[in-house]
């Protein structure tokens, strides 16, 4: 693993440490960097604007993260480009033994983090299940399975012989 991305906490000088600029999306993209799945279909190198601030015993990482990922939409199945951002809040304590009563993650000294580890963890969990390339996306046909985006279909939504025919001849008012 790259040293690079490996913030020991015992090494933070008492002014904290600062961050304006870009993760290599190959950082973000290579397992080899840390435990949390890497995000392999990124576009974009990840944005990264953070700071790390000591008060007392309790190291407080914050910031903010900004990429671009291929998804494919939800809709037509069609591959697009996400814009995903979103903020890291974590607390570290170094110490042994079981966790505090508050929210701190309790690490073993010097106290080692993994930047790369702690922002792939926090863009899985904003992670959004179902996207769409577009609010006015027709999908697919439901009956050939067309990308009604791409133009009309050529099959009848429902042939007079099917069970469920009749249904559509109902008025709604």
């Amino acid at each position: 693993m790259r040293r690079q991305w490996v913030i020991v906490l015992q090494d933070v000088p008492e002014t904290g440490m600062h961050w304006d600029g870009p993760i290599p999306a190959d950082a973000m993209q290579d397992p080899s960097l840390g435990e949390v799945a890497p995000l392999a279909s990124m576009r974009s190198d990840l944005d990264w604007k953070g700071d790390l601030a000591r008060k007392g015993d309790v190291y407080r990482l914050h910031g903010h993260w900004h990429f671009r990922v291929e998804r494919q939409c939800s809709r037509c199945n069609e591959p697009f480009e996400l814009e995903m951002d979103g903020d890291t809040d974590c607390d570290f304590r170094l110490g042994t033994g079981v966790r505090d009563e508050d929210a701190s993650l309790l690490l073993p000294p010097p106290g080692e983090v993994n930047l790369v580890d702690v922002l792939r963890e926090d863009v899985w969990l904003a992670w959004p299940q179902d996207v769409v390339c577009r609010e006015d996306c027709l999908g697919l046909c439901p009956v050939c399975g067309c990308n009604r985006n791409q133009g009309g279909c050529q099959c009848h939504q429902m042939d007079k012989g099917h069970p469920f025919a009749a249904l559509g001849k109902i008025k709604f008012d």
